[in-house]
């Protein structure tokens, strides 16, 4: 899979961006760390994103391939999400996915997040299906 790359500048305002996010929000993205050897896994992150006109928190996560199956995506959804509604008081947090991305699906309903509805995400040029999961803090154990 190959993914665009970004121009010093792009970064530069990125970096900036998520400076601004865990100042205003206390979230962002973070860094996935491996307990035991230390080995960077990924990154995964609470963040605020506009959705229909509206101002909503998602969980998300880019994980190392080599890592992918092992449970990483699951803990780290589930901490953040415990994250937003113990610590930031959040009433709800989503999930986008594109809606053939079958082990995120699996990963969002394992976290106990459900499926509300599809809409198209454009990205870099293109038209892409997704799924909009929510949970709400009434879900909670």
């Amino acid at each position: 899979m190959l993914f665009p790359t970004f121009t010093d500048d792009q970064i530069h305002d990125w970096i900036l961006t998520q400076l601004s996010y865990y100042k205003q929000d206390n979230a962002g993205y973070f860094a996935a760390i491996e307990k035991t050897t230390g080995a960077f896994v990924g990154q995964m992150g609470l963040h605020r994103c506009e959705f229909n006109q509206q101002s909503i928190f998602e969980v998300c996560y880019m994980l190392k391939h080599r890592y992918w199956h092992f449970g990483y995506a699951l803990e780290g959804v589930r901490a953040l999400t415990n994250y937003a509604f113990r610590e930031i008081s959040l009433p709800e947090v989503y999930a986008q996915i594109k809606t053939n991305n079958a082990p995120s699906i699996a990963v969002a309903e394992s976290a106990g997040f459900e499926k509300k509805t599809t809409f198209i995400k454009h990205y870099n040029g293109k038209n892409m299906e997704h799924f909009l999961y929510a949970k709400t803090k009434e879900c909670l154990p």
